[in-house]
């Protein structure tokens, strides 16, 4: 009778300190914030506790197919945060392997009679796997393995899956933080983007240049006593002005908005270039309310007109069309003129060279906000082949 006391009170004392071991790792994992943490602490302190001589712990790499080692107690770690000689074993193979394609626990009593038994560093005739599941999928396997026969016990097994099971939770939790910053720091870069964007487009249409031309020109309708001239210029800048400054946070404008500014602009621009250029604006007013990028259409006639000026000695004529299909806006810009010649800007002294251009404007609101907005450019030419103009085209998706 007193033998069988004290056996019972082995017994107790080996499932108290199984327990201890359960309750300091779920305590101990609290303060872990990575999975590297996670699972080095599981491997080089939990496991320890239950007096094990080797663990591997493996996470699934699914693209692969194979298990790869993450963390290790024993002769495959001899330092710090460091598998010794890490091996990777595929999905499937050995016991380890079985266990990552079951989902189910194995314990092996006597390696040797298992033809399954994959070799790491050295043999070991006692073997145990249990897997860290989550969501009924396997993450990853925790595998211990002893030099002696018999050595793990079902005990053993229940606790290890335990472990597993604790193992998963904050893992998932862990997991689950880390992509939520993930998502936070894109959606602060995407701000951060759409504000430099923003600010650019102004930096655009607000350049020293047209600003110092536009009070310069003003100043000559004023020096030669154009009055009138002088007093519409500055009607029209300040209107423009002003508008830019409104919409300079809005990501979206009314269609109506957007053509009042380019009406503007072009007035502006006629009257600084002496009238070089008609335009012809052809929108039907059951379009006026949608919403569309701001100042994207503004870049495309800033663009036509620069090019025109700087390229062409004549006249020039620039229409810009407006129509609708389904759900998409349809926008073409036609410039025409006598005959374009070469139009670059490798000047680096010049004020657009760190400016987006309007092309690199769309693909940024593609990338940021997935507009879909499709651009095309295509060149005109006369019966000689010589270039007279281009067409800048926009499908912009909107609202049905």
């Amino acid at each position: 009778m007193a033998e069988n006391g004290e056996v019972q009170l082995a017994k107790k004392l080996k499932l108290d300190e199984l327990e201890e071991t359960l309750v300091y790792f779920a305590t101990s994992i609290i303060s872990k914030n990575t999975e590297e943490e996670v699972l080095w602490d599981l491997a080089k302190n939990c496991i320890s506790r239950l007096g094990f001589l080797d663990c591997v712990i493996y996470k699934v790499d699914y693209d692969r197919k194979v298990l790869v080692q993450k963390a290790a107690y024993g002769p495959k770690n001899p330092r710090s945060y460091e598998v010794l000689k890490p091996i990777e074993i595929p999905v499937g193979k050995g016991i380890t392997g079985t266990v990552a394609a079951t989902g189910k626990p194995e314990l092996i009593r006597d390696t040797s009679k298992d033809a399954r038994y994959v070799v790491d560093d050295e043999v070991r005739l006692s073997e145990i796997a249990v897997p860290i599941t989550q969501d009924d999928k396997v993450w990853g396997v925790i595998d211990c393995e002893h030099p002696d026969k018999n050595f793990f016990t079902h005990q053993h097994l229940k606790t290890l899956h335990a472990i597993a099971s604790i193992c998963a939770v904050k893992l998932a939790r862990v997991n689950a933080e880390h992509e939520l910053k993930l998502k936070q720091k894109a959606l602060m870069d995407t701000e951060r983007e759409l504000v430099n964007l923003r600010v650019n487009s102004l930096r655009r249409q607000m350049n020293p240049h047209f600003l110092f031309n536009a009070l310069n020109a003003i100043q000559y309708f004023i020096t030669t006593d154009k009055k009138k001239m002088a007093l519409r210029y500055h009607s029209l800048f300040s209107k423009l002005i002003r508008k830019y400054m409104l919409h300079l946070d809005e990501e979206k404008i009314q269609l109506e908005e957007e053509i009042r500014m380019i009406n503007w602009y072009l007035k502006l621009q006629q009257l600084r270039y002496e009238d070089r250029f008609q335009f012809a604006i052809n929108v039907p007013e059951s379009l006026y309310n949608l919403p569309i990028p701001t100042l994207i259409i503004q870049l495309i006639v800033e663009e036509l007109i620069e090019r025109m000026v700087m390229s062409n000695s004549g006249e020039g004529c620039l229409t810009l069309d407006f129509t609708r299909n389904a759900d998409k806006l349809l926008f073409k810009a036609s410039l025409e003129v006598d005959m374009l010649l070469g139009f670059t800007r490798n000047d680096p002294n010049d004020y657009r060279a760190n400016l987006f251009t309007w092309q690199e404007h769309i693909d940024l609101l593609n990338k940021l906000k997935d507009l879909k907005i499709i651009r095309q450019i295509d060149e005109l030419r006369n019966d000689k082949g010589e270039i007279t103009g281009r067409t800048i085209a926009l499908t912009i998706p909107v609202p049905e």
